[in-house]
């Protein structure tokens, strides 16, 4: 499981069975993001990762887009912050 798929999964709240789990006891708890985020923000983060799934596919290099996942959690927490004052 690549680490876009990881945080789609976390974001949705999507239980995956232990056996296919890279990191036992950490993404099998079934989080949803979805309680949390507004919809505009979870409109952006989910614009970007689909960006970034598909940088994937097309042969982009992993670094660099794990670089964009980071930037894209970052820009999302300076909206909610943005959004709370």
């Amino acid at each position: 499981m690549d680490i876009v798929t990881y945080v789609h999964e976390l974001m949705l709240g999507v239980q995956i069975p232990a056996k296919v789990c890279l990191l036992p006891g950490h993404c099998c708890f079934g989080l949803s993001l979805l309680l949390f985020l507004p919809w505009q923000i979870l409109g952006f983060v989910f614009d970007k990762l689909s960006d970034i799934e598909h940088r994937l596919a097309s042969g982009s290099s992993e670094k660099l887009q794990l670089g964009a996942l980071v930037g894209t959690f970052q820009v999302a927490q300076q909206m909610i912050g943005d959004s709370a004052q």
